[in-house]
């Protein structure tokens, strides 16, 4: 059994707290408190730091914090949820008993005679748009976060990619290009499964996909070109998110559908859902991409009065077939996650230019294997999914292994 494996088989369905040296590791499970059943992507982090993690799609979660840390407030918040705040040190306190935080959903919201009442969705998108500038960072931070990315074909996972990595900006200005990645990352870990570099290469481009899914945050980029005449602009009805009132304003065009959450007090878009359709031609070798299905989400959280990208997560599933021929023959699907888990607003210092990440493939950028850096880093707890994936990819050697021979 790899050290990988063992890790979720440890840590499934308890809450528990593991003091190695100066950090605390708090493990648990985030439930529906009538369904009981667990909640993914809740956000998990602390009263006065912004370090953070969110749960995995069976709700279950691990936050790294130092020792002096233990003495703030665990706060755990979802779309739709009332917020779930406990004092870590009551947590600390029984280290035995499993424990599993249950959250309640948020009352709907009786609409009161406000102004903000009468304005439409595209109203409420335009006075987001307008206050970007003034509502995200528009001075120089840094973000430390975790990448994963995971292929498939034909419903067999071929490889994974895991990276750990800082990015710097100089803030939410109105970048010139807009196709260019304007943010400096730099890789500190990175690790992958043996033939990431080649397997299946037909079905993936060779780019660089952090870049990729970077590009793709509508917010720091001021893409909302795909918002026009012919959208249709409907507000729902509205939610609570993170303990804050939120519009939720859905557009649909053609091909695509977002939905938009958008704070009622200061207008800041707090997390973003896109459904998108492609009808490609990419042909390669004998095959066609002829369709493919895009899901992203994008999520922000607010730090000493400004907001940053907290999480982003996409999914590209495409259907290939021979050429001059309608019929499916084989899948393809591509999964990445970023994740940010903790925020520097006001960094010493920058990346340097020989420290940048380079443009090209991650797979191409060597790092060697550091075990005891993964122990150690907040990445989302593994879940019964990722047994599938590990089994898959350790036909031939351990993921231990695999990443120990890809240094």
């Amino acid at each position: 059994m790899s050290k990988l494996l063992a890790t979720i088989l440890l840590f499934c369905f308890a809450t528990t707290f593991n003091y190695a040296q100066d950090r605390i590791i708090i493990s648990g499970k985030i439930i529906d408190a009538k369904t009981k059943e667990g909640l993914p992507f809740a956000s998990i982090g602390l009263s006065q730091s912004p370090v953070g993690t969110v749960t995995n799609l069976k709700g279950e979660f691990d936050l790294h914090i130092q020792n002096f840390q233990s003495n703030e407030v665990l706060v755990i918040s979802m779309l739709g949820y009332k917020n779930y705040k406990v004092p870590i040190i009551q947590l600390t306190s029984n280290t035995t008993t499993p424990f599993i935080f249950e959250l309640e959903a948020s009352p709907k919201v009786l609409e009161e005679v406000l102004i903000s009442d009468s304005l439409s969705g595209l109203d409420i998108l335009n006075i987001a748009f307008n206050k970007i500038e003034f509502n995200y960072a528009n001075s120089p931070y840094m973000l430390e976060g975790f990448y994963r990315d995971y292929k498939k074909v034909n419903g067999q996972y071929v490889s994974l990619l895991e990276a750990a990595l800082n990015i710097y900006d100089k803030g939410y200005d109105n970048p010139k290009n807009k196709k260019r990645l304007h943010e400096k990352v730099k890789l500190l870990e990175v690790r992958k499964s043996l033939g990431y570099n080649f397997y299946s290469k037909d079905y993936f481009n060779q780019k660089n996909l952090l870049e990729d899914i970077l590009l793709r945050n509508i917010v720091r980029y001021k893409n909302f070109g795909f918002i026009n005449a012919q959208s249709n602009i409907q507000r729902l009805e509205t939610s609570y998110f993170n303990d804050k009132k939120v519009f939720i304003i859905d557009v649909k065009n053609e091909n695509e559908n977002y939905q938009f959450y958008i704070n009622t007090f200061d207008y800041a878009i707090m997390k973003i859902n896109l459904n998108q359709s492609i009808v490609n031609n990419i042909k390669v070798n004998k095959l066609s991409e002829h369709s493919a299905q895009l899901k992203l989400s994008l999520y922000f959280k607010k730090f000493d009065n400004n907001y940053y990208l907290s999480l982003i997560t996409s999914n590209y599933k495409s259907y290939w077939s021979y050429r001059n021929s309608s019929k499916v023959e084989s899948t393809s699907e591509l999964t990445q996650l970023l994740l940010i888990n903790n925020i520097v607003n006001k960094p010493e210092v920058r990346i340097k230019g020989t420290e940048k990440m380079r443009k090209f493939g991650l797979q191409f950028q060597d790092k060697p294997y550091n075990e005891v850096f993964w122990k150690n880093y907040n990445i989302i707890k593994e879940t019964p999914l990722d047994k599938k994936i590990i089994f898959d990819l350790e036909k031939e050697l351990t993921l231990d292994q695999q990443f120990l021979k890809n240094q």
